[in-house]
């Protein structure tokens, strides 16, 4: 899960890990983004290249969220709304 604001600090600070996961072997990648609270341009960046990363691995990835949030919104805005699974 990713809690919290992912802003530019948020966004370097969890970044490597989601990569990591992005780029690992193993079942659908599913990103719990429920508890996030602001999401900024960096935060989509961020969530933009773990989607880049996990389509060059060939692994299934999923975005948790609700979509008549905050976060649901902004994703909306951005495209990445397609990946969103139910909450």
């Amino acid at each position: 899960a990713v809690a919290g604001d992912l802003d530019p600090s948020g966004a370097a600070s969890v970044g490597p890990a989601l990569l990591a996961a992005a780029r690992a072997d193993g079942p659908a990648l599913v990103l719990d983004l429920r508890a996030t609270t602001y999401l900024s341009s960096a935060g989509i960046a961020l969530l933009a290249e773990v989607v880049d990363t996990a389509t060059q691995a060939r692994r299934a990835l999923r975005l948790d969220v609700t979509a008549s949030g905050a976060i649901g919104r902004a994703l909306a805005l951005s495209g990445l709304s397609r990946l969103a699974g139910p909450a």
